[in-house]
């Protein structure tokens, strides 16, 4: 073009040759959490547990077999924290994880934006990333790799003060100054409750809701076709005893909603946990924790 660059050009240009000048800031990826399919569903004691918890705690795991609804209630609980509307929650997943140096790159890569990555270590770059105010960190799926991600959380809370980290796993990470958040099933009704007790139950509810969304419009209360709804007893599955469920009751003008669609897939956190359960130590360690009673 013919013309000169300015002085004040110039002289960024010789400072970015010589390195004394970074040519972009490190940015991190605004926080985001995974669109939910359904309605949820209860739990509303555990919401404010947590809520109260991330307030006073820094690090908070919420523990509870696999297949509970940790998972599904910690998205639930950030979803209203005021970090999620400033766009500092970030959710990463472990299920995959089973290393140390695996669970590093996998939060690196939620939170990375493309462009020139932070320079230093990965933590020094997880570190860096996570700068600029509150936020909450959450790590989903621990108990595989549950030592390495004591030891992370541990040096990130460490180097980050506005940083809170809310986990999830089938046994507490056992990080000085965690809170836990003791996840089991849904409260059901007892075996002699009648329909509207019974549907007070969030176990119920949750499978109405659900029982709705496979046949819309077909499932009420009522006499006529009759399905058993959960009880203390049926719910434990066959063999278990027969509970009373002459006042648990729906009526269904069409047939039984099939249960085949994809037992593999909705079956996998409960033959997971169960797998988990039998070797506790090769996954974690650590040895596993005592049997309940």
């Amino acid at each position: 073009m013919g013309v000169d660059p300015s002085a004040e050009l110039g002289q960024t240009h010789l400072a970015v040759l010589r390195g004394e000048r970074e040519t972009s800031e490190a940015r991190a990826a605004p926080g985001r959490l995974p669109a939910q399919l359904t309605s949820f569903v209860g739990r509303q004691e555990e919401l404010r547990l947590l809520a109260g918890l991330l307030e006073s705690a820094r690090l908070v795991t919420v523990v509870g077999p696999g297949g509970v609804g940790k998972t599904r209630l910690v998205v639930e609980a950030m979803s209203r924290h005021r970090a999620h509307r400033r766009g500092r929650a970030r959710l990463v997943s472990l299920a995959a994880v089973n290393t140390a140096d695996g669970l590093v790159e996998a939060v690196l890569g939620t939170l990375s934006l493309a462009g020139s990555p932070p320079v230093g270590t990965p933590l020094e770059r997880v570190v860096t990333l996570l700068a600029g105010g509150e936020g909450v960190l959450v790590l989903d799926n621990c108990e595989q790799i549950s030592g390495a991600v004591a030891e992370f959380a541990g040096q990130l809370l460490q180097r980050q003060p506005d940083l809170a980290i809310l986990a999830t796993s089938r046994e507490p990470l056992e990080v000085m100054g965690e809170a836990l958040c003791r996840l089991g099933p849904l409260d059901l009704p007892p075996v002699d409750a009648g329909p509207d007790r019974a549907s007070a139950s969030a176990a119920v509810r949750l499978f109405l809701d659900r029982t709705a969304r496979l046949r819309p419009g077909r499932v009420d209360h009522g006499a006529g076709r009759r399905h058993r709804a959960p009880t203390r007893r049926t719910a434990a599955g066959p063999g278990a005893g027969r509970g009373t469920t002459a006042d648990h009751r729906w009526r269904c003008s069409a047939p039984r909603p099939s249960c085949t669609a994809a037992p593999e897939r909705s079956n996998a956190p409960i033959k997971s946990s169960i797998e988990w359960r039998r070797s506790p130590a090769s996954c974690t360690g650590r040895p596993g924790p005592p049997p309940s009673g």
